[in-house]
């Protein structure tokens, strides 16, 4: 089965994750804040754990890093949102393709 898929970078447009801390407990809030107000920018938001600081996750397009900058300080200013770092993807080294199926039957475990 072949997977056709399109490089954003042949358009022009970068990606980047961001890392986003929500104080209060307000993370499912902030996530629906994210998807709504800036559905052209973001692809996904996903609620997150393992560093107690970040609970809310999002990939971003962008164009130019002054796209992102500003993405990233109107996100900083929204309500109950206390941290937002990003990180940009820029050489992919290798793919595996790992799939659910590779991980099910893995015996190393």
């Amino acid at each position: 089965m072949k997977d056709y898929q399109l490089d954003s970078k042949e358009f022009g447009i970068r990606t980047a994750d961001l890392l986003i801390g929500g104080i209060k407990g307000d993370s499912s809030t902030i996530a629906r804040q994210l998807l709504s107000k800036y559905d052209k920018n973001i692809s996904t938001v996903s609620l997150v754990m393992g560093d107690p600081g970040i609970n809310v996750g999002a990939k971003v397009l962008f164009r130019n890093t002054e796209k992102l900058y500003n993405l990233v300080q109107e996100i900083k200013g929204m309500n109950n949102v206390n941290y937002v770092k990003w990180l940009e993807e820029v050489k992919v080294i290798g793919n595996k393709n790992a799939t659910i199926v590779d991980t099910l039957f893995d015996m190393h475990d």
